[in-house]
């Protein structure tokens, strides 16, 4: 004997909210798998360079001072803005045991003076752990209005980057270039260090967009 019509609609509306729900995760499951295949492209951004006040290195790889050189000698900025990161506990226990141990900022200004680049245009700011504190601590040496900087980073750090100095530098023309050193590859889950790269600005990416941020003083 079948049950009251009122209990068939109300299992046959639950059964097509339950199917609703099914596609709405396959969905969301198969458009991450496509985001996370194409995540090399997503994440880094091809903007051509234009000329601005300054050129800016990013902290977190000496390497990328060679692409800034090559932009500081194509005459792109006058100046080139040197970041000082935060040391880490690992640099700290190396040079409290008394063993030469360079900082990023010295290797960077060393690329830069062997690339061309004369002493007297290279100027630090920091010291800064985050890209945030760094758009934060260069929002309030760039004070003019209107103002333009040249930002160099790792190519997997280009759309972040470019998304927290908007942010923080709204009125200020920013572009962000990445150095072809470090580019990723379209393949990047073949690579441990892509890979590695990948799944970690993706990561940063949903913490930035969550209100997370990292500071020195904190």
């Amino acid at each position: 004997m079948s049950g009251p019509p009122k209990t068939k609609r109300r299992d046959k509306k639950r059964r097509g909210f339950f199917l609703f729900l099914l596609l709405m995760a396959a969905g969301f499951l198969i458009a991450g798998a496509v985001a996370l295949y194409k995540a090399s492209g997503l994440l880094q951004l091809h903007d051509p360079p234009k000329r601005a006040d300054a050129i800016v290195v990013l902290g977190g790889s000496p390497v990328r001072a060679f692409h800034a050189a090559h932009l500081y000698r194509d005459g792109y900025a006058p100046v080139v803005y040197v970041d000082k990161p935060v040391p880490s506990s690992g640099d700290v226990r190396i040079r409290a045991a008394g063993i030469e141990w360079p900082r990023e900022e010295d290797l960077t200004a060393q690329v830069l003076l062997k690339e061309g680049v004369p002493q007297r245009v290279i100027r630090f700011y920091g010291t800064t752990t985050s890209t945030a504190e760094e758009a934060d601590v260069l929002a309030r040496i760039f004070t003019a209005k209107p103002c333009g900087l040249l930002v160099v980073t790792s190519p997997s750090h280009t759309r972040r980057a470019r998304m927290i100095f908007r942010d923080a530098m709204p009125e200020c023309a920013v572009t962000v270039v990445g150095a072809p050193d470090e580019e990723l590859p379209a393949a990047w889950w073949r690579s441990q260090d892509a890979a590695r790269q990948v799944l970690l600005e993706t990561v940063k990416i949903l913490f930035y967009k969550l209100g997370g941020r990292y500071y020195s003083g904190s």
